[in-house]
């Protein structure tokens, strides 16, 4: 198949638009070679209330004496069109399914390096045929289950990165692992994303990496966290750069937004070594990023910055140290919200400890309680 070049939104050094859409001043849009840049400085809601969560149910916990509801370190949740409930249950090598309402229905999948076997499952997503596709890092693979668990695929992966499947059928590629040399140094590969066909075949690659002068981001300064829309339109919020973008199918940057935060960004700062143990003291931002029914965009953004004693200490704090912060589909931020069960998982992976579905927003605890929250966006 044909492949497409690779090509970049490369924007140029002075803005060829400023203006100010908001009254409150609560944020200012740049466009830059026909890129917006938005810099939020406040929530455009203020403090009104136009959105809660609602809890639904719980499936899992430490307490419970159903094995069929007893999950060991979940690391992922998928519905299908019928609303039926997926709980990647990894630590026991299986996915659960339940109905709507939470009932258990049927279990599959085991461990090892069969055929529908799993070897290091990660995460999972479904189809519009209710198809289970459980990423498998063990194995490098897609494993492929039909609605009622029989496998029925297996999809061998090129690369050591982390893919979705499109829904046009193609699968966006997100590398687990960067390397950017300095300022002006273009020896690498600078693409963020690649898209794939369903034969594996290069279709497409786009984005562009952040250079660094600090050796020691130069291999972890530009992760990110990632999510995919209706519209295949792909969404990306970074660890360590205040910076969140979105891309439509084409590969086109629509916009990259950042916000005003209540601590520095600080990319400068060398390692401090403790015990034999090495800890960089560069500043944390997002980790996990959805788009619910509305178009909006969710992100969970630390509300401060972890301590050294609270690194040293396997990076344990004692209050509230994550928020969500909503923007509307342009990027704007709305709203903030505090949410009590995020204090129970403070460690965030590769898919952000939380998933939208429509109007159903799941945050998976995967290490303290064992559980997974179901709740409903209500509009106010």
């Amino acid at each position: 198949m044909f492949k497409k070049k690779a090509h970049f939104i490369i924007s140029i050094s002075l803005p060829v638009l400023i203006f100010c859409s908001s009254p409150e001043n609560t944020f200012t849009i740049e466009e830059i070679d026909g890129v917006k840049f938005i810099h939020n400085h406040s929530p455009l809601w203020g403090n009104q209330n136009k959105i809660f969560l609602e809890l639904i149910r719980s499936i899992g916990g430490l307490e419970g004496t159903d094995e069929n509801y007893i999950l060991f370190q979940p690391k992922d949740v998928a519905l299908d069109n019928a609303g039926s409930i997926f709980v990647l249950d990894a630590g026991n090598y299986r996915v659960q399914k339940y109905d709507p309402e939470g009932k258990f229905l049927t279990s599959f999948g085991k461990a090892g390096q069969g055929p529908g076997e799993l070897e290091m499952p990660e995460y999972m997503q479904s189809d519009d045929e209710g198809n289970i596709y459980v990423f498998d890092r063990g194995n490098n693979k897609f494993i492929v289950y039909d609605n009622d668990g029989e496998n029925i695929n297996n999809i061998a992966l090129v690369s050591e990165s982390d893919f979705q499947i499109m829904n046009s059928g193609n699968f966006a590629a997100f590398p687990r692992t960067f390397y950017s040399g300095p300022e002006g140094d273009q020896s690498e590969n600078q693409a963020l994303i690649k898209v794939y066909n369903r034969v594996m075949e290069l279709e497409n690659d786009f984005g562009i990496k952040r250079q660094y002068e600090n050796s020691n981001l130069r291999s972890s300064g530009n992760f990110f966290n990632y999510t995919i829309d209706k519209n295949d339109n792909i969404y990306l919020a970074f660890h360590y750069q205040n910076r969140i973008e979105k891309y439509n199918a084409e590969g086109n940057r629509i916009f990259r937004m950042d916000r005003k935060l209540n601590y520095e960004e600080s990319e400068s700062i060398e390692p401090v070594t403790v015990n034999n143990a090495r800890y960089g003291m560069v500043s944390n931002f997002s980790r996990g990023i959805e788009v619910d029914h509305m178009g909006r965009i969710w992100v969970i953004n630390q509300t401060r910055q972890f301590t050294l004693e609270e690194k040293v200490n396997r990076w344990q704090a004692d209050d509230v140290m994550y928020h969500f912060e909503i923007y509307d589909p342009d990027g704007i931020l709305l709203t903030t919200m505090k949410l009590e069960t995020l204090t129970v998982s403070k460690y965030f992976r590769d898919r952000g400890g939380f998933r939208i579905f429509g109007d159903r927003l799941f945050i998976v605890d995967a290490l303290n309680n064992m559980i997974v929250y179901e709740y409903k966006i209500v509009e106010n």
